[in-house]
């Protein structure tokens, strides 16, 4: 799952998304700099998460103390990267443009991290709400562009049957073998990650129900727009879990 076509997915469904709420020159540097946490955002990605690296005591949890491990990871490989002569597409930016920029990619792929999801779902829904979201503020762009490249993220739920089926066996998979290196080391298994007794229906209805559902309601709401096409996909998407689950129940 966490591979380079993940990251070219997350870049598209970024790209798509910004242009909806900032199709103006003016805002370009603010989505350069999305485009390129997009790209990065899960560079050298391990295929397991945060938690896992924590209790196994991984180098990525040591250097990084425990927070954010596998994104703070994926942002430093990819700036050292991208100091190399060879690979550095910045170099045509002034050393405060460079500076801008590195902040705000920072920000963005942390905001990845799930474990920071309610706290900027929460301010975001606050913010867009009460009208408190000004293109022309730094900290508003900020937390929009924090949403959007959420959003992003986990975009494969509002694309098309087929092209959702294919990431869901993949992050299924990937998954499972999380759980399988649990097993071994005689970690507990993570939710949904037990080969042994697969949920996918129900942890995708949740996944759907508590995260996608309700951050994208949030962002196409601020965008004031009558449903984008991602929003259907995204209720028939989840309305095929509902159904699967549904016979299967009927099945018992």
């Amino acid at each position: 799952y966490h591979n380079h076509i993940h990251a070219a997915d997350v870049l598209q469904s970024n790209h798509y998304l910004l242009l909806e709420g900032l199709d103006s020159y003016e805002y370009e540097f603010f989505i350069f700099a999305s485009c390129l946490a997009a790209i990065i955002h899960d560079y050298e990605h391990n295929g397991v998460n945060n938690n896992f690296l924590i209790k196994s005591r991984d180098a990525r949890a040591m250097i990084y103390n425990d927070r954010s491990c596998q994104e703070n990871h994926h942002l430093s490989s990819a700036f050292a990267c991208l100091s190399k002569d060879e690979f550095n597409i910045l170099s045509s930016f002034s050393e405060n443009k460079q500076r801008d920029l590195r902040k705000i990619v920072i920000e963005l792929v942390i905001a990845t991290d799930m474990a920071n999801h309610n706290a900027i779902a929460s301010q975001f829904r606050v913010l867009s709400s009460s009208g408190a979201l000004q293109l022309e503020d730094e900290e508003s762009m900020l937390t929009i562009l924090k949403v959007a490249i959420k959003c992003a993220d986990i975009a494969h739920t509002t694309k098309s049957e087929k092209l959702h089926s294919e990431w869901t066996k993949r992050i299924t998979e990937e998954f499972f073998l999380q759980g399988d290196l649990e097993r071994e080391l005689h970690f507990p298994i993570s939710p949904f990650m037990d080969r042994q007794n697969p949920q996918i229906e129900k942890s995708q209805i949740g996944f759907f129900q508590f995260i996608v559902e309700p951050l994208f309601d949030a962002f196409n709401n601020w965008l004031e727009t009558k449903d984008l096409p991602f929003m259907t996909h995204l209720r028939e998407n989840k309305q095929r879990y509902e159904a699967a689950l549904k016979a299967k129940s009927n099945l018992r």
